[in-house]
């Protein structure tokens, strides 16, 4: 069973952050301990955790879920559709936890060696993920001609994702087209809402959500094999990609008028 660890105050505080904090208390997290926060509005934080939803959307392809998701998950089950904390504290969390820590005990995969494989699995799944969806763009090059094309996928943890395409000399003075990405787990969440590939072109990121328009980190067709990462606007209505023009400074966003 998870082991849960109060870390004693005598009343609320500020984060580094500035939130106002309730309670807090550590969680052995797969080997590791992690923090989990409850503030006065009744929020969990989960500070070791910055990309829940990537994480869980990888768990579900088959990867082991950490302790400190099971818990949110435990809390989401327990207090259904919205997750409420308001006036309860650590006590209140340790209960709700450990209450369904017991029921799950016995199918609980514990086994190192398991979990590694069960994340390989995982790697493998995302992997041919993002490759599916390569195969799907628009790009000149690689399969349209004798060229082979190679597509590596790196997962990556608080970087920015990055997409590059580049000719690469092999054995014998073969030619290989490589298309390199550099992705967060954050982006099957994008994948999930059928959001990968746009009018053929790649998205990394959705940079803006206004329901019916979003602003996308897209990889744009250049001369060539060559590409580029620019901002555009997705009418999901209409289905249209709109480029932003110029291309704007770095980390500038653009917003529909």
């Amino acid at each position: 069973m998870a082991v849960i660890t109060q870390i004693p105050h005598h009343s609320a505080h500020k984060s580094p952050s500035g939130v106002k904090v309730k309670d807090e208390f550590v969680v052995n997290c797969n080997g590791e301990q992690h923090k989990v926060i409850v503030t006065e509005k009744g929020r969990l934080l989960l500070p070791h955790h910055p990309d829940i939803e990537g994480e869980l959307a990888f768990a579900g392809l088959g990867g082991n879920t950490p302790e400190c998701l099971r818990l949110l998950e435990d809390l989401r089950s327990h207090q259904s559709p919205h997750i409420s904390l308001v006036g309860q504290d650590g006590d209140f969390i340790r209960h709700v936890w450990q209450k369904q820590s017991q029921r799950r005990q016995r199918r609980a995969v514990t086994d190192p060696l398991l979990r590694q494989t069960m994340r390989e699995r995982a790697e493998e799944r995302f992997v041919g993920i993002v490759q599916s969806c390569i195969k799907q763009c628009r790009y000149e090059g690689g399969d349209n001609t004798n060229t082979k094309h190679e597509i590596r996928v790196h997962i990556v943890k608080n970087t920015p994702p990055r997409f590059a395409r580049f000719v690469e000399k092999k054995e014998c003075n073969e030619c290989v087209l490589v298309t390199e990405l550099h992705l967060p787990l954050r982006w099957l969440t994008i994948w999930r809402r059928g959001l990968a590939v746009i009018k053929g072109c790649f998205v990394l990121e959705v940079l803006w959500d206004g329901g019916d328009e979003l602003v996308v980190l897209a990889v744009q067709q250049r001369i060539g094999f060559s590409v580029q990462l620019r901002q555009a606007r997705f009418d999901i209505k209409r289905g249209s990609l709109t480029w932003f023009d110029p291309i704007p400074p770095n980390g500038q966003l653009y917003l529909p008028l």
